[in-house]
């Protein structure tokens, strides 16, 4: 895995919450929160097929010119590596 940016670092340090991701499209795509990265990974492990994307959020707001995927938090994708 490659070095965390600054901002990865800083997301990860502060997360709120993590959320795992699954579904290619939209219409398809489901998310679950976790307190914690462990319980995050534990659900993408158990499903097991190496494709649920987790994210540190925060609950920093972000500049209206900066939108995110949740439009009003940072966010860090972890690797699928670490859900699976």
């Amino acid at each position: 895995m490659k070095p965390l940016t600054t901002h990865e670092e800083f997301c990860l340090k502060n997360a709120a919450h993590f959320v795992a991701a699954r579904g290619r499209t939209p219409a398809t795509r489901t998310r679950e929160q976790f307190a914690t990265l462990p319980e995050a990974e534990a659900f993408g492990a158990a499903i097991g097929d190496g494709r649920t994307m987790i994210y540190a959020v925060t609950n920093l707001g972000i500049p209206p010119t900066s939108p995110t995927p949740e439009g009003t938090h940072h966010e860090y994708q972890i690797s699928n590596r670490h859900a699976d």
